[in-house]
């Protein structure tokens, strides 16, 4: 007591010498000025080193004392909820313990303020001693900090002068001063006794000491608590020496909470060896016995010596977050947003097993994960990961490192790097910015995904002035009209002018890095678009530990956070000398911890590793499979970016180009309402043509003639309006069509409805070609129509036979397996990485290609085969086992010439980076040459008629123009606007593939419904509904006379009369008076 009561006299001495001090230092008036203060910007007075003023108000505070782990200060800023003015003033506490954790959203620099009041003045103090009060006692007078620290989620109420607070109840670690929170828990160690009528537990690290905390002395008791020796450990002396120490069976078996240095027991975990007070247990050989010894999770990851295996060390992330292996992909969220789902698919195996450290209700068999299998330590219970006999490895050629799989499994592709001498999963490519495993990797992905230019550049002018314009390269023009705006606010520094050019409609969508981040905050995007700075603040001074030295200077924002400064030189106001400024440096912090600059954000690249730097940008559209970001403006354009389709099958594209094979529903409706009636009429005509020639013997050369050429075009039409119909149906059982674009593109069924619409419309044009010039001969050479004999009739057969056979050749050819490798070539689809997403062609494989090999003379030489060779080389090959390959085989399909759209039509829109464009092209000038040979024939035929005016009669002449016209003019509809589309795309006026729906479906077919009608010489369809209606009123009448006669019988029959009277009745009913109506009837 005595010594106590001299230590209490010491510090009033102390603090009556501050006080005095503090006194006379009183009225110096000085000019304060921005100092950096051990990485922290604070106003400094220049007269007194010791005195401050508080950032945002006129408060001043001076530095009283300053020893290690403590400060003193004789006042307080009133604005600083989260005590900035600890920072530089006081070193700063490690954020990796436990009161960090708790405390780093609340305090910038790790400690609190505590406003305590003596007999002489008040004070505030921060530090070690004032930081973790959690003894239910008012120690602070600001009580907002009076129990900071102490909260945990199990809830114990600590009630004195009605203050409550939340702290951890029974967890093994000491949180209240008394440890009142593990009072009388069934704790295997420590001890629970009265000291001076206060509930105290004694913690395992101050038992058996020389001293006593208990007032029955319980704590170093050696009959009971310190009665056994369980042997020596390695601990640590108050003074951080290591020592050895015996320690006894109260102080074994401390649990996982206990985390600091100075409350273990022993620095070894000697002292938690055959424990099981925990829910997760097991069993290892001890290093150096050999025996089998019991451990719980508090010897996890802690660097304990004890197993021989080392299981105990087997630790995923550094701490506070480490995370034993095995509590890695086993469904529970232990260590949320550090391994998802995703990854985890990456590194499971098939096989399962009940994993060897897990709780105790947890029995589930779990996924053995790859760097698991035979690594000479046993993670599986029962052993499966180290049994040679459920593996074999991949060992891929010239490579070292061995990838264990199950035996009935095949090896996996890998990426070969080349330089590397190492080969990664086609998986892990393309997945983040940077690969340090394979740099290659990366710049392959980023030639087969392409980036999105950016519209707008943020030029720095100074250190202080940064313009966003449009401008050419190296040229600026005048900012004096600029719109001039400040993005940071921050104390200390010099504000950063941003200057931003007037009557620009910021669209943020197609902004990137730097620029999006400076429109977005300003709030000048056309749309409201959320700020990304919003989402992160710096919380703590041990942010971005990349930065050290010099570059680590922090000040306070007004929104009370952190934010890194820069120290710069600029000219002062004599504009001659040259003076020290701060401004910020404008950093950007990452959810996992990590810093970025500006212009790495919402760039459409994963710079910070956990996406958040891409999270909350309203620019990207995230491809969930490799993870990558593509620019929102690619979003449901019909174009697949990401591996899986996401950008055009998601639910936001419900009206996108690739939902389906016809992708309109008013195209659907189309395709059913032409394909349908043009089938069954051009079939009819076939059938009235054929039984014409076969019925009649003795034809004439024109009819016979006109009458085959006829039917030809209706067998044209006949394939057109199959071809309708079947993709419609083919439209309606493709469900997930979207998904398995590439499937439908590259089957051959696409290709047989491509032959089948190309056959049909070439055989009826030329046809309809033939047709028209033979019109326009006979009428100008007025050839006698005599009867056909022979050689007319091999003459037809001939001329039938060139149009079928020219036909047929047009449409197949593309499909011939040596000239579409050669000639017809549109691409591969290679379901691997980089070449996943969508069909390549061939200059997009080949800039692949060449940013792997770096050869521009090989692959701009290499034909098809060798192009799908290079290919195949980029894949990392296993080695052969026992002389038999277990590798899987690339799968290279064929992007055929029908593939160029979902419904499978002629490729006639190209370019000159198509291969086939000169076929394509061709085709389409004979196309538009026969509509000019059709239109001049008929024009001509128009003429000689005119003349013959006399001879035909005019109301025959009237009748005959009117068909021609209407010939012209669908002919001149269908086929003029689909040649100029082709030639306008041929020059890359616009891109017309877009338009493959229309074309196919609507504009192309559109002849096959309607030349039955024109080419119709005998009146058949308009005479139908005359035919129809005569046989309606036949049977119409028919009916009626049925009706009468079914209710006379039914009349008599109820009258009960006699058959002759039924008849004699029956006839003076219908006979006499007036007759019942159908209705009545």
């Amino acid at each position: 007591r005595i010594q106590i009561l001299f230590e209490d006299m010491s510090k009033a001495y102390t603090i009556l010498l501050v006080y005095f001090a503090a006194k006379l230092s009183i009225g110096k008036a000085g000019t304060y000025k921005v100092y950096n203060v051990k990485g922290f910007l604070k106003q400094v007075n220049n007269d007194s080193l010791t005195e401050r003023k508080c950032w945002g108000e006129e408060t001043t505070y001076k530095v009283l004392t300053e020893n290690a782990g403590q400060t003193t200060f004789d006042g307080m800023c009133k604005n600083d909820e989260k005590f900035y003015q600890v920072c530089g003033d006081l070193q700063i506490q490690n954020y990796k313990t436990k009161a960090w954790i708790l405390d780093d959203e609340v305090n910038l620099c790790g400690y609190y303020i505590c406003k305590k009041k003596s007999f002489i003045k008040t004070t505030y103090e921060a530090g070690v001693n004032t930081n973790r009060i959690c003894n239910c006692q008012e120690s602070c007078l600001n009580t907002k900090v009076n129990y900071r620290g102490c909260e945990n989620d199990n809830a114990m109420n600590c009630s004195i002068q009605s203050w409550y607070n939340k702290v951890a109840k029974c967890d093994g670690y000491r949180d209240c001063i008394y440890g009142k929170d593990e009072y009388d828990c069934e704790h295997q160690f420590g001890v629970s006794c009265q000291s001076n009528n206060v509930s105290l537990w004694v913690q395992p690290i101050d038992l058996c000491k020389s001293e006593s905390r208990c007032d029955n002395q319980e704590d170093n008791n050696t009959a009971t608590t310190c009665s056994r020796s369980i042997g020596t450990c390695t601990a640590v002396s108050h003074s951080g020496i290591n020592l050895t120490r015996e320690y006894y069976e109260s102080q074994r078996c401390q649990k996982a909470s206990a985390t600091f240095r100075f409350h273990l027991v022993c620095l070894d975990g000697m002292n938690l060896i055959n424990c099981t007070n925990s829910d997760v247990v097991f069993t290892c050989k001890h290093v150096n016995t050999s025996e089998t010894i019991t451990l719980t999770d508090a010897a996890l990851c802690r660097s304990y010596d004890l197993c021989a295996d080392g299981i105990n060390n087997l630790c995923q992330f550094d701490p506070p977050k480490s995370l034993h292996r095995h509590f890695i992909c086993d469904g529970n969220e232990d260590l949320k947003n550090e391994v998802e789902d995703a990854k985890c698919k990456l590194l499971e195996t098939s096989i399962t097993c009940k994993r060897r450290i897990r709780s105790r209700n947890n029995d589930r068999e779990l996924p053995i994960l790859k760097n698991w299998v035979l690594d000479g330590i046993q993670d599986c219970e029962d052993g499966k990961d180290e049994d040679a006999s459920l593996w074999r490895p991949c060992k891929i050629q010239n490579h070292e490192e061995k990838n264990w799989i199950p035996r009935h499994q095949k090896c996996e592709l890998r990426f070969n790097c080349r330089n590397k001498n190492t080969a990664i999963p086609l998986e892990t490519m393309c997945k983040t910015n940077v690969d340090a495993t394979c740099q290659l990797s990366n710049d392959v992905c980023a030639i087969a995904y392409d980036q999105a230019n950016l519209t707008l550049e943020a030029v720095t002018l100074n250190e202080t002035v940064k313009v966003i314009a449009r401008h050419y390269p190296g040229i600026l023009k005048d900012t004096s009209s600029y719109t001039t705006h400040i993005l940071h606010e921050s104390y200390g520094t010099e504000p950063i002018k941003i200057l931003v050019e007037k009557n620009i409609d910021f669209n943020c969508t197609d902004l990137y890095g730097e620029v999006y981040v400076y429109i977005a905050c300003l709030g000048l995007c056309a749309t409201p678009t959320p700020c990304p700075l919003h989402r992160t603040k710096i919380h703590h001074s041990n942010s971005c530990p990349f930065l050290k030295g010099h570059d680590r200077i922090m000040t306070l924002t007004k929104a009370n956070n952190l934010t890194f400064v820069e120290k710069i030189k600029i000219r002062g106001e004599d504009n001659l000398t040259m003076e020290d400024r701060f401004i910020n440096k404008e950093i950007y912090q990452c959810d996992n911890g990590n810093c970025i600059p500006y212009y790495d954000v919402c760039n459409l690249i994963d710079n910070c590793g956990d996406g958040s730097d891409e999270e909350f940008c309203e620019n990207n559209f995230h491809c969930k499979k490799t993870g990558r970001y593509i620019s929102k403006k690619m979003l449901c354009d019909g174009v697949k970016h990401c591996d899986q389709g996401e950008d055009e099958c998601s639910s936001s594209c419900s009206s996108g180009a690739l939902k389906s094979i016809i992708p309109k529903v008013w195209l659907q409706v189309v395709a059913w309402i032409i394909g349908i009636p043009a089938t069954i009429v051009n079939l009819m005509v076939i059938v009235k043509n054929i039984r014409n020639l076969a019925v009649v013997s003795n034809h004439t050369k024109i009819n016979f003639f006109m009458t085959v050429l006829v039917t030809i075009i209706a067998t044209g039409d006949l394939l057109v309006g199959i071809y309708l119909i079947g993709i419609s149906i083919e439209n309606l059982s493709w469900n997930n069509f979207c998904n398995n674009e590439w499937e439908w593109l590259t089957s051959g069924k696409c290709s047989a409805y491509g032959i089948l619409s190309t056959v049909g419309s070439q055989v009826s044009l030329f046809s309809m070609t033939v047709l028209s010039v033979y019109r326009a001969y006979i009428l100008r050479q007025f050839i006698p129509n005599k009867n056909v004999d022979r050689s007319f009739y091999l003459k037809t057969l001939g001329v039938t036979a060139v149009i079928v056979i020219t036909s047929l050749l047009i449409a197949l050819l593309p499909v011939n397996k040596r000239l579409e490798l050669e000639y017809f070539f549109n691409g591969y689809y290679v379901d691997e990485l980089p070449f996943i997403a969508r069909p390549r062609k061939l200059p997009e494989i080949r800039a692949i290609l060449e940013g792997y090999y770096n050869n521009r003379s090989l692959i701009e030489n290499a034909d098809v085969h060798q192009v799908k060779d290079l290919i195949d080389n980029m894949i990392a090959k296993p080695q052969l086992q026992d002389g038999i390959d277990f590798s899987p085989r690339i799968e290279f399909r064929v992007l055929g010439f029908y593939g160029s759209s979902g419904s499978c039509i002629f490729k006639y829109f190209v370019n000159t980076d198509d291969s086939q464009y000169h076929y394509s092209m061709i085709l389409i000038v004979v196309n538009f040459s026969c509509f000019l040979v059709i239109s001049a024939s008929y024009l001509m035929v128009n003429a000689i008629t005119m003349r013959s005016a006399s001879k035909v009669g005019k109301g025959n002449i009237g009748q005959l123009q009117r068909k021609i016209s209407f010939i012209i003019g669908t002919d001149f509809l269908c086929w003029f606007p689909f040649i100029i589309v082709c030639l306008l795309h041929f020059y890359r006026v616009f891109d017309a593939t877009k338009f493959y729906p229309e074309f196919s479906v609507l504009i192309l077919p559109i002849n096959s419904l309607v030349n039955p009608l024109l080419y119709d010489s005998n009146n058949f369809f308009v005479k139908m509904p005359k035919k129809v209606g005569s046989v309606a009123r036949q049977c119409r009448h028919q009916i009626n006379s049925w009706s009468r006669k079914a209710l006379n019988m039914a009349v008599m029959e109820l009258r009960g009369e006699t058959d002759q009277q039924s008849v004699a009745a029956s006839t003076h009913i219908t006979t006499a008076g007036p007759k019942p109506s159908v209705c009545e009837l």
